[in-house]
């Protein structure tokens, strides 16, 4: 009995404890579960911003360095669409050289895991009566799918309440979106605009159907064009004609048998959508032209040739063309969008690439074969913490922080192999470091970084006026939209500064007439007399909203010193009357390559 009535207390025992313990933990699970959900909710909120970002910014989180334009090739390393900038995928530089800027998706998921670290960290997670807090730093890991983007954050969760804790460790999250798979579309299609160049294909038709390219037409009268008006059709023509084009997919029908003309063989998933618009930074050169005028005469009309009973007019004009076209996947209430430069150079179209020559690959950074120790310093030898980064060809592969150590900031790893390389450095508040090297065998690099000093820049400028800054040193070119931007970094070196100052007006340039007389056989009704004929030239009027008036270029060493001690840039330049015509519109951009400025630290 007595052995029976122990075994019967505990049983009794053990059901209070499974009971008492259940409930604690089912408090405890539950407490920890709301907190765990209301964390994953705003993850998927953040990803979803970050996807939104990159969408618009053609893949891009965070933009790569930008380079200006020049006036020989006015596009810059962005395309300005509503307000924000977006990298172009192909572009012409200032100096024309031609360059890619392409993100791999190992690259959009490491923008976005980096993205994401900064930004979960502002979730706010209340729960009454419970306290919440998280260990260390966050570790984001971000895979992109077809149809979803997968998130894993490591970074314990500790929520309590009263004496009952619990621990959650990482965080997955499933973001629903079509961003990987418009993301492969738009490979696709660059890939087969790089390698077919079906842009520039269907821009030389449109040259050939409206402007005047290479004919014979039968005309004893001269044929006469201004430059404005066929830039006007081209124009025109090539914004109704890029905007026809479709990819092979379901997203469209046709409504005539002719517009098969405008299919391009690309396979794709989504609607995509061509975009040129004739007010956006197109450069169009036409040679021979004079004056704004195109011209070709007839030959039959000179003494001597009318017995040939015919007079024809033969003309080839020579087109350099360049403009941006913006490519739009489309799925549901999604868009990912990139812009290329469509590249005509004297009637011939770009030359095209292989297929897969503009996306980076990450094949090298996979494999590190040698060890290398990398230091980096500022110009005082003072340790600097910076990340280093591997540039072989076009593939740049991060390699890892150095780390301050017994006075030294210190990195010691794998490097790949690669003949010629760039070791880069870079930290926040210097500019960046480049050494270039051979990873064939073990190396030691020291790196040095110049100190970047933020200066205000002073401008006497009236509220209807802005300038244009631009920046030049051995290594960079960067410009300023004063008084947009009113703040510069600069450290120690030489700078060319070149400044062109505008103002908002409006410069009526009036319609242009004249008259041009041309000998033709047929005086008197005798084919061998000529009888002259002339032709009145018109050129249509327009109105300039802004003009340029003022500015220079000098050249400035800046010390360290200096820039350590001033929190200010002040430029003077010179400015002109405000011109009311073209000819003195022409000549103040004369006088601009004289006019000089004067550069002051403060």
């Amino acid at each position: 009995m007595t052995l029976f009535i122990i075994i019967a207390i505990i049983i009794v025992a053990v059901v209070l404890l499974v009971f008492v313990v259940g409930k604690v933990s089912f408090t405890q699970v539950q407490e920890a579960s709301e907190a765990e959900n209301a964390f994953k909710e705003c993850i998927n909120v953040k990803t979803e911003d970050a996807i939104r970002i990159a969408s618009f910014q053609g893949g891009w989180i965070y933009l790569p360095e930008f380079e200006a334009g020049s006036p020989f090739m006015p596009f810059s390393s962005y395309f300005n669409f509503l307000g924000t900038s977006v990298p172009y995928w192909f572009y012409v530089s200032g100096n024309g050289l031609k360059d890619y800027q392409v993100p791999d998706k190992l690259q959009i998921q490491d923008q976005l895991s980096t993205w994401l670290k900064q930004e979960i960290q502002d979730c706010e997670i209340n729960i009454e009566g419970t306290e919440i807090e998280f260990s260390g730093e966050p570790l984001v890991y971000s895979k992109i799918n077809s149809r979803s983007v997968d998130i894993e954050v490591v970074w314990p969760m500790r929520v309590t309440k009263q004496d009952t804790t619990s621990v959650v460790e990482k965080h997955n999250v499933n973001v629903k979106s079509n961003f990987g798979n418009m993301y492969e579309d738009a490979i696709r299609i660059f890939q087969n605009e790089n390698s077919s160049l079906f842009l520039e294909e269907y821009s030389l038709d449109v040259l050939n159907l409206y402007a005047p390219t290479t004919r014979v037409e039968l005309s004893c009268t001269p044929k006469i064009w201004t430059t404005e008006q066929v830039s006007q059709d081209i124009k025109e023509a090539l914004s109704a004609n890029i905007g026809m084009i479709k990819f092979n997919g379901g997203y469209y029908r046709l409504s005539n048998k002719d517009h098969k003309y405008f299919e391009v063989n690309v396979p794709v998933d989504n609607q995509v959508n061509l975009i040129y618009n004739p007010s956006w930074n197109t450069r169009l050169e036409v040679w021979p032209s004079e004056n704004g005028i195109m011209k070709a005469d007839p030959v039959g009309t000179q003494a001597g040739l009318g017995i040939i009973g015919f007079c024809y007019v033969s003309y080839h004009f020579v087109y350099d063309l360049a403009f941006p076209v913006l490519v739009q996947v489309t799925k549901e209430n999604e868009v990912f969008q990139f812009p290329v430069i469509v590249l005509i150079d004297k009637n011939v179209a770009r030359e095209a690439e292989t297929e897969n020559a503009s996306i980076a690959t990450y094949e090298i950074c996979d494999h590190k074969a040698q060890t290398a120790t990398v230091f980096t310093y500022d110009q005082n030898s003072n340790p600097v913490e910076a990340d280093i980064y591997f540039k072989c060809i076009n593939q740049i592969c991060p390699i890892g922080k150095t780390r301050i150590e017994d006075g030294n900031a210190k990195l010691t790893t794998r490097f790949p192999e690669c003949f010629t390389s760039l070791i880069i450095a870079k930290a926040e508040g210097y500019e960046d470091s480049f050494v270039q090297i051979s990873s064939n065998e073990p190396f030691v690099q020291s790196m040095f970084l110049e100190k970047k000093y933020e200066l205000e820049i002073d401008m006497d400028l009236q509220v209807n006026e802005r300038a244009i800054i631009t920046f030049e040193s051995e290594n960079k070119k960067f410009s300023v939209f004063y008084p947009h931007q009113d703040k510069v970094n600069l450290s120690e070196q030489g700078y060319d500064i070149d400044v062109k100052v505008f103002k908002e007006t409006s410069l009526r340039l009036g319609t242009q007439t004249g008259q041009m007389c041309v000998n033709v056989p047929g005086g008197l009704g005798l084919p061998f007399l000529d009888k002259q004929e002339c032709f009145d030239l018109e050129i249509p009027e327009q109105t300039v909203t802004e003009v340029v008036f003022g500015g220079g270029f000098t050249t400035k060493y800046f010390e360290e010193s200096e820039l350590k001690s001033s929190n200010k840039l002040e430029i003077k330049h010179e400015e002109f009357a405000i011109p009311t015509s073209i000819e003195e519109l022409s000549a103040i951009y004369e006088l601009l390559e004289i006019a000089e400025l004067q550069v002051n630290l403060k």
